[in-house]
Protein backbone atom coordinates (compact mmCIF):
# COMPACT_ATOMS: atom_id res chain seq x y z
CA UNK A 1 0.00 0.00 0.00
CA UNK A 2 1.48 3.30 -0.88
CA UNK A 3 0.14 6.79 0.00
CA UNK A 4 1.01 9.09 -2.43
CA UNK A 5 -0.07 12.93 -3.93
CA UNK A 6 -2.97 12.37 -6.62
CA UNK A 7 -1.76 13.00 -10.52
CA UNK A 8 -3.31 13.79 -13.44
CA UNK A 9 -2.82 9.95 -14.62
CA UNK A 10 -5.23 9.42 -11.47
CA UNK A 11 -8.30 11.01 -12.51
CA UNK A 12 -9.85 7.86 -14.51
CA UNK A 13 -9.43 5.99 -11.80
CA UNK A 14 -10.87 8.46 -9.33
CA UNK A 15 -13.59 9.18 -11.48
CA UNK A 16 -14.57 5.65 -10.78
CA UNK A 17 -13.91 5.19 -7.68
CA UNK A 18 -16.05 8.59 -7.19
CA UNK A 19 -18.98 7.30 -9.16
CA UNK A 20 -18.70 4.02 -7.48
CA UNK A 21 -19.41 5.28 -3.92
CA UNK A 22 -21.35 8.76 -4.33
CA UNK A 23 -24.70 9.62 -5.85
CA UNK A 24 -24.15 13.34 -7.29
CA UNK A 25 -20.13 12.29 -8.18
CA UNK A 26 -17.52 14.58 -9.10
CA UNK A 27 -17.04 15.28 -12.90
CA UNK A 28 -13.15 14.61 -14.37
CA UNK A 29 -12.98 18.04 -15.01
CA UNK A 30 -13.51 18.61 -11.24
CA UNK A 31 -10.55 16.61 -10.42
CA UNK A 32 -8.28 17.84 -12.31
CA UNK A 33 -9.02 21.43 -11.48
CA UNK A 34 -8.44 20.30 -7.92
CA UNK A 35 -4.98 18.80 -8.62
CA UNK A 36 -3.58 21.47 -11.09
CA UNK A 37 -5.54 24.84 -10.17
CA UNK A 38 -6.72 25.04 -6.70
CA UNK A 39 -4.14 26.11 -4.58
CA UNK A 40 -6.23 25.13 -1.36
CA UNK A 41 -6.47 21.77 -2.46
CA UNK A 42 -4.73 18.46 -1.10
CA UNK A 43 -4.97 15.39 -3.22
CA UNK A 44 -3.91 11.95 -2.32
CA UNK A 45 -4.37 8.45 -3.47
CA UNK A 46 -3.75 5.17 -2.17
CA UNK A 47 -2.18 2.99 -4.49
CA UNK A 48 -2.84 -1.33 -3.96
CA UNK A 49 -0.65 -3.39 -6.22
CA UNK A 50 -0.35 -0.38 -8.54
CA UNK A 51 -4.21 0.42 -9.23
CA UNK A 52 -6.02 3.74 -6.80
CA UNK A 53 -7.99 2.05 -4.64
CA UNK A 54 -8.46 5.34 -2.94
CA UNK A 55 -8.89 8.79 -2.56
CA UNK A 56 -8.80 12.19 -0.64
CA UNK A 57 -9.54 15.76 -1.89
CA UNK A 58 -9.07 18.20 1.07
CA UNK A 59 -8.57 22.15 1.21
CA UNK A 60 -6.03 23.64 3.64
CA UNK A 61 -8.11 26.95 4.30
CA UNK A 62 -6.52 29.20 7.35
CA UNK A 63 -5.50 26.34 9.55
CA UNK A 64 -8.06 24.22 8.95
CA UNK A 65 -8.73 21.26 6.32
CA UNK A 66 -12.11 20.78 5.21
CA UNK A 67 -12.54 17.23 3.79
CA UNK A 68 -14.45 17.91 0.17
CA UNK A 69 -14.20 14.09 -0.98
CA UNK A 70 -13.00 10.74 0.64
CA UNK A 71 -13.68 7.60 -1.12
CA UNK A 72 -12.37 3.65 -1.14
Amino acid sequence: MIVRRMILDDAPQVVEIDRASFNLPWSERAFRYEIEENTAARCWVVEVDQRVAAMLVLWMILDEAHIATIAT
